[in-house]
Parts: C-alpha cells; sequence; structure tokens
C-alpha cells in the first residue's frame, strides 16, 4: 500500500507514461500532487536556455527551462493521484528542496 503521507521534497517513482522518478512539489487541495519529473543530466551545455538541480538521487536532477519567446516552461511538472505513486526513494535535503525553489522563481521571475 503506497504511503499517503507523500510530503513537499519527497523523492518517489510514479507510473504514469513510464515509472519515472519525481520530485513531489506539493499537495493540492483536491488530494493530488503537483510534481516535477527528474530527468537524466544534459549531455550539452544548456546555459541560458535551462538549469539543473543535481538531486543525489540515481544521477537524476530537476531541469527548469528559463522563458524563452514560443517556449513553454515547465515541461517536466505534472499533477498526479496518489495512487500513482510507485516507490518512495528519499527525502531531499532542505538546501536540495530551496534550490529547486530558488531556480523555479527564477524562471517565472524572467516570464514577466
Amino acid at each position: 500500500m503506497i504511503d499517503n503521507n507523500a510530503e513537499r521534497g519527497d523523492v518517489w517513482t510514479a507510473a504514469f507514461d513510464d515509472v519515472r522518478p519525481l520530485v513531489v512539489l506539493s499537495a493540492l487541495d483536491d488530494g493530488n500532487l503537483r510534481c516535477v519529473v527528474a530527468v537524466e543530466p544534459a549531455e550539452e551545455d544548456i546555459s541560458g536556455v535551462a538549469v539543473e538541480v543535481d538531486l543525489d538521487c540515481n544521477g537524476r536532477v530537476v531541469r527548469v527551462a528559463l522563458p524563452q519567446p514560443g517556449h513553454v516552461n515547465w515541461t517536466w511538472v505534472l499533477t498526479l493521484a496518489r495512487i500513482d505513486l510507485v516507490q518512495k526513494l528519499g527525502r531531499l535535503s532542505a538546501a536540495k528542496i530551496e534550490e529547486v525553489d530558488e531556480f523555479f522563481r527564477m524562471g517565472e521571475d524572467q516570464s514577466m
């Protein structure tokens, strides 16, 4: 049975199009979770286009695209039902959670 106490900063695997790792950003009022998918680090220089936060978890990162004309940000942010969670992998440190928050704020600030 899934631990329904998934909290902000938890790292889980989840089943949506495939089983993938993700970070819980927040719990929504309807009981679902706002999450960001953890991806492989970019293999090329992404300076000025996106920033990455190393999650210290199986080599995965959270990538935040910086606003660009004609591009949609937050490609990997999604809403999931708690039932989609498969396995808890761990929890980000407070410093890592703040780093993720900082990059999301940076993206929001640049899009204005």
